[in-house]
Protein backbone atom coordinates (compact mmCIF):
# COMPACT_ATOMS: atom_id res chain seq x y z
CA UNK A 1 0.00 0.00 0.00
CA UNK A 2 3.16 2.56 1.13
CA UNK A 3 4.48 2.10 -2.47
CA UNK A 4 1.33 2.47 -4.23
CA UNK A 5 0.79 5.82 -2.26
CA UNK A 6 4.09 6.75 -3.22
CA UNK A 7 3.98 5.99 -6.90
CA UNK A 8 0.75 7.56 -7.45
CA UNK A 9 1.86 10.63 -5.64
CA UNK A 10 5.20 10.84 -7.37
CA UNK A 11 2.81 10.83 -10.75
CA UNK A 12 0.61 13.23 -9.88
CA UNK A 13 3.14 16.09 -8.46
CA UNK A 14 5.84 15.45 -10.62
CA UNK A 15 4.69 12.80 -13.96
CA UNK A 16 7.70 10.60 -12.54
CA UNK A 17 6.98 6.78 -13.09
CA UNK A 18 8.84 4.11 -12.34
CA UNK A 19 9.42 0.44 -14.14
CA UNK A 20 7.63 -2.19 -11.12
CA UNK A 21 9.95 -4.93 -10.98
CA UNK A 22 6.35 -7.26 -11.82
CA UNK A 23 3.70 -6.30 -14.22
CA UNK A 24 4.46 -3.59 -16.56
CA UNK A 25 4.75 -3.59 -20.31
CA UNK A 26 7.42 -1.87 -22.24
CA UNK A 27 8.29 -1.84 -25.94
CA UNK A 28 11.18 -3.29 -27.21
CA UNK A 29 12.75 -1.48 -29.56
CA UNK A 30 12.71 1.56 -27.58
CA UNK A 31 14.42 -0.62 -24.90
CA UNK A 32 17.16 -1.83 -27.30
CA UNK A 33 17.64 2.15 -28.55
CA UNK A 34 18.50 3.30 -25.08
CA UNK A 35 21.15 0.17 -24.25
CA UNK A 36 18.66 -2.47 -23.66
CA UNK A 37 18.79 -3.47 -19.56
CA UNK A 38 22.20 -3.44 -17.63
CA UNK A 39 23.58 -7.38 -17.24
CA UNK A 40 24.32 -8.22 -13.71
CA UNK A 41 21.53 -5.18 -11.76
CA UNK A 42 20.46 -6.87 -9.22
CA UNK A 43 17.06 -4.23 -9.25
CA UNK A 44 16.92 -4.24 -13.03
CA UNK A 45 13.58 -2.22 -12.68
CA UNK A 46 15.08 0.63 -11.24
CA UNK A 47 18.16 0.96 -13.31
CA UNK A 48 16.29 0.88 -16.46
CA UNK A 49 13.81 3.40 -15.11
CA UNK A 50 16.63 5.71 -14.87
CA UNK A 51 18.06 5.48 -17.89
CA UNK A 52 13.91 5.79 -19.58
CA UNK A 53 14.01 9.16 -17.60
CA UNK A 54 17.57 10.18 -18.84
CA UNK A 55 16.43 9.62 -22.38
CA UNK A 56 14.00 12.17 -21.69
CA UNK A 57 11.04 9.90 -21.86
CA UNK A 58 8.46 9.73 -19.03
CA UNK A 59 6.84 6.27 -17.43
CA UNK A 60 3.58 6.49 -17.29
CA UNK A 61 1.48 4.93 -14.59
CA UNK A 62 -1.92 3.20 -15.04
CA UNK A 63 -2.48 3.41 -11.33
CA UNK A 64 -6.31 1.47 -11.20
CA UNK A 65 -4.74 -1.27 -13.00
CA UNK A 66 -4.90 -4.65 -10.84
CA UNK A 67 -2.21 -7.39 -10.50
CA UNK A 68 -1.51 -10.60 -8.93
CA UNK A 69 1.87 -11.77 -8.01
CA UNK A 70 3.43 -14.17 -5.78
CA UNK A 71 5.27 -13.21 -2.87
CA UNK A 72 7.72 -14.85 -0.83
CA UNK A 73 6.28 -17.66 1.61
CA UNK A 74 8.79 -17.48 4.70
CA UNK A 75 10.36 -14.63 6.45
CA UNK A 76 13.89 -15.64 5.66
CA UNK A 77 13.05 -15.87 1.90
CA UNK A 78 11.46 -11.81 2.22
CA UNK A 79 14.67 -10.68 4.19
CA UNK A 80 16.44 -12.15 1.50
CA UNK A 81 14.46 -11.02 -1.11
CA UNK A 82 14.39 -7.15 0.46
CA UNK A 83 18.23 -7.57 1.52
CA UNK A 84 18.78 -7.94 -2.38
CA UNK A 85 16.69 -5.51 -3.71
CA UNK A 86 18.49 -3.09 -1.02
CA UNK A 87 21.94 -3.94 -2.41
CA UNK A 88 20.37 -3.57 -5.58
CA UNK A 89 19.14 -0.18 -5.54
CA UNK A 90 22.27 0.94 -3.77
CA UNK A 91 24.29 -0.03 -6.76
CA UNK A 92 22.00 2.04 -9.02
CA UNK A 93 22.28 5.16 -6.55
CA UNK A 94 26.26 4.62 -7.44
CA UNK A 95 25.91 4.38 -10.97
CA UNK A 96 23.42 7.57 -10.82
CA UNK A 97 24.68 9.92 -8.51
CA UNK A 98 26.83 11.93 -10.97
CA UNK A 99 23.30 13.01 -12.37
CA UNK A 100 23.17 15.32 -9.44
CA UNK A 101 25.83 17.16 -10.73
CA UNK A 102 25.51 17.15 -14.98
CA UNK A 103 22.75 18.50 -17.04
CA UNK A 104 20.89 15.93 -16.66
CA UNK A 105 16.92 16.36 -16.70
CA UNK A 106 15.22 17.12 -13.32
CA UNK A 107 13.37 14.35 -13.30
CA UNK A 108 16.37 12.04 -12.86
CA UNK A 109 18.18 14.50 -10.82
CA UNK A 110 15.44 14.59 -7.96
CA UNK A 111 14.96 10.56 -8.23
CA UNK A 112 18.72 10.39 -7.62
CA UNK A 113 18.22 12.90 -4.54
CA UNK A 114 15.05 10.33 -3.23
CA UNK A 115 17.06 7.54 -3.70
CA UNK A 116 20.59 8.70 -2.36
CA UNK A 117 18.72 10.40 0.56
CA UNK A 118 16.49 6.72 1.30
CA UNK A 119 19.88 4.67 0.94
CA UNK A 120 22.39 6.32 2.27
CA UNK A 121 19.96 6.88 5.49
CA UNK A 122 18.96 4.10 5.55
CA UNK A 123 23.03 2.63 5.15
CA UNK A 124 24.00 5.07 7.60
CA UNK A 125 21.32 4.24 10.20
CA UNK A 126 21.82 0.92 10.33
CA UNK A 127 25.72 1.17 10.50
CA UNK A 128 24.83 3.87 13.73
CA UNK A 129 22.83 0.91 15.88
Amino acid sequence: MTQRIQHVGLWHLFKIGRIPGTNFIINTKFVKSIGGWRNGALTEDTDISFKIMQSGKLIALAYNSEAFQQEPETLKSYYYQRKRWAKGNYQVVLANFKHLFDHSHWRVKLETFYYSCYFFLVYYCNNCV
